[in-house]
């Protein structure tokens, strides 16, 4: 990324997820020994002078299809402010999943009573099933669950955006841009407790390790969008004649899909705090989901989509006794917090009134690994790439090798981003305290 031509900037802001944990069997999901949760997403994506991004405005045609177009591009975006991501505010918790590809999603699946297995004595009721034999959802089904009908073998959400690049063949990539007050990041909420001594609120850091197995995906290709959804932008009060033609197109939900379908898509993984462990460890643990190939399941290598970040900080103040974070919410809300109803009131004051999502200059944000295939190439046979590794510290602003998609000059394309919590990585584990984190991401694009 040193010979950066052109620098394009796309901040999804306060992306502030509720992470907490569902007590409901003794037994693992996958490999592992608990199962997290996650609920509770906003999501504001901010652009530069050079970036334009736009809502997806989606509508419903009489003949039973769905068409799809961008609404007004400008710099910011704010999916609050638009109906079609209305979903968002009554999202029911996430809970793990495991996928390479954005369209097959392998949920949990636990024995039962009443299962023969159980019954003759080879299994137990509540254990995780074999991951051989685990559902996958290829339809959609359980994205974007609502509250009411949250489930704990697995739900995913995702939302789907229009970004446009004034230049061509633009490599389109997630960044840390470390020499700004942007920048990608996933990092824990500080949230407010009561004093001791009852006299007010203070920050107080939750677990650090909870948004470690949070990953952010973007499935991305460029077909040619139909003729009726063309039909429909150029209709809309939202239409500029600067852009001919519309790229991306997806699986609505319930819509079948195939493996073969699957390979017309780019699909890429943000892995964040990837050297960030409760143990205090600074090794790097390799990810191995699930990939689903001619109806078999099993573990796959995807160091060719994969892009890894390293650990995020929030920055200490410069005696190093307090966050920044914590000595702004002293400053913010000082003589204030007797006017609050609890720390939920004053927690929504702060971050969202108060700092309005800006959270990234109080952020030490993690470099990229520089190459990923280099990074998994230095493992040992348990997966292990040692804290003093040179391939986990040959980093840069972003990962060269992983490239989300390639824009076109003032082509609109439609890119559909996931968030789940990756069931297979040695970081989903049960979490001892009930912990927000903060997802911020950033775009950056060159002709490299």
């Amino acid at each position: 990324m040193n010979k950066v031509t052109t620098k394009l900037i796309a901040s999804l802001l306060a992306l502030i997820v509720a992470a907490s944990l569902i007590v409901v069997s003794t037994y693992a999901w996958l490999t592992l020994s608990a199962e997290p949760e996650v609920g509770g997403i906003k999501i504001q994506i901010g652009g530069s002078n050079t970036i334009l991004l736009a809502a997806d405005v989606v509508v419903n045609n009489g003949d039973g299809t769905v068409s799809h177009y961008p609404g007004t591009f400008s710099r910011e975006l704010r999916f609050s402010d638009y109906a079609t991501y209305d979903y968002l505010q009554s999202l029911g918790s996430l809970t793990p999943v495991s996928t390479t590809d954005g369209i097959h999603w392998v949920r949990a699946d636990f024995y039962t009573e009443d299962d023969p297995l159980v019954q003759q004595g080879l299994a137990v009721a509540g254990q995780m099933k074999d991951y051989t034999q685990l559902p996958v959802d290829s339809t959609l089904q359980y994205a974007n669950l609502a509250a009411s009908n949250q489930t704990r073998n697995g739900s995913y959400a995702y939302v789907d955006f229009w970004v446009v690049s004034p230049t061509d063949n633009c490599n389109l990539r997630v960044s840390s841009n470390n020499e700004s007050d942007t920048g990608s990041f996933v990092i824990g909420q500080m949230n407010p407790v009561q004093n001791a001594d009852g006299t007010g609120y203070a920050l107080q850091e939750g677990d650090v390790t909870a948004a470690a197995s949070v990953r952010v995906g973007f499935l991305a290709n460029q077909e040619y969008a139909s003729y009726a959804d063309i039909q429909k932008y150029t209709g809309s009060d939202d239409y500029n004649d600067d852009y001919a033609y519309l790229l991306g197109r997806y699986q609505e939900p319930g819509e079948p899909t195939s493996q073969y379908e699957a390979v017309r898509n780019r699909f890429t993984i943000y892995e964040p705090n990837g050297n960030l462990h409760k143990d205090g460890s600074d090794h790097y643990q390799i990810t191995r989901p699930l990939r689903v190939q001619n109806g078999m399941i099993a573990p796959a290598d995807i160091s060719d989509r994969l892009t890894v970040q390293l650990t995020n900080y929030w920055k200490m103040t410069p005696g190093n006794d307090q966050s920044m974070l914590a000595r702004e919410f002293y400053v913010a809300t000082y003589g204030m917090q007797s006017k609050f109803d609890g720390t939920a009131e004053l927690a929504d004051y702060f971050y969202n009134r108060h700092l309005q999502g800006a959270l990234a200059p109080f952020v030490d944000k993690g470099y990229f690994v520089n190459s990923t295939k280099n990074l998994y190439a230095d493992a040992d046979a348990n997966g292990l790439v040692d804290g003093s590794s040179v391939a986990l510290h040959t980093a840069d602003g972003a990962t060269d090798e992983v490239t989300i998609i390639k824009l076109q000059k003032n082509v609109p394309q439609r890119i559909r981003m996931f968030i789940w919590l990756e069931g297979q990585d040695a970081d989903c584990v049960n979490f001892e305290d009930l912990s927000n984190f903060i997802i911020n991401l950033e775009f950056a694009g060159s002709e490299k």
